[in-house]
């Protein structure tokens, strides 16, 4: 049974989110023959790591809690940055938060699973230092941007 980190910016913290559902379906799947550690940004509430079967969900902190509030509305961090503007101002703190998650996290795990860019380049570093190997899943416009640099070939 292969151990796999998905390092994710959206994923539903509980049953009224609207966050990542398409990402918790497929962790659903991939947990019947896989253990699945989901490394998501933490919300303005308290949660602590919650374990499921063969699914653990860590939130991971990168902000006091009353101003985690980058990545779980509707549209994720891109409508909340256009929103508030000031929310840029979390961005390192963000990228920080989920490096170093990755990096204590990752070493459990036989694999990364990142899910859209930011998560690509944050997830690949850390698998670089601690030697795992990435996979990254473009959604969107990070697949839009990607073909227009000519970064992914079509088949």
């Amino acid at each position: 049974m292969s151990r796999i980190l998905f390092v994710t910016s959206s994923y539903p913290l509980d049953s009224a989110s609207p966050s990542g559902i398409f990402i918790a379906r497929l962790v659903e799947k991939l947990s019947i023959h896989h253990k699945i550690t989901v490394l998501t940004p933490g919300d303005t509430i308290k949660r602590p790591i919650t374990r499921n079967g063969n699914i653990t969900i860590i939130p991971f902190k990168y902000a006091p809690r009353k101003l985690q509030i980058l990545a779980h509305s509707p549209g994720g961090i891109p409508a909340a940055i256009k929103r508030n503007p000031y929310l840029y101002l979390l961005l390192p703190f963000f990228i920080s938060g989920m490096f170093f998650y990755c990096l204590r996290y990752g070493k459990h795990n036989d694999i990364f699973h990142a899910n859209w860019a930011i998560c690509g380049l944050i997830a690949g570093l850390a698998g670089v230092i601690i030697n795992k190997p990435v996979i990254t899943t473009l959604r969107g416009e990070d697949f839009t941007r990607a073909k227009k640099i000519s970064l992914i070939a079509l088949f």
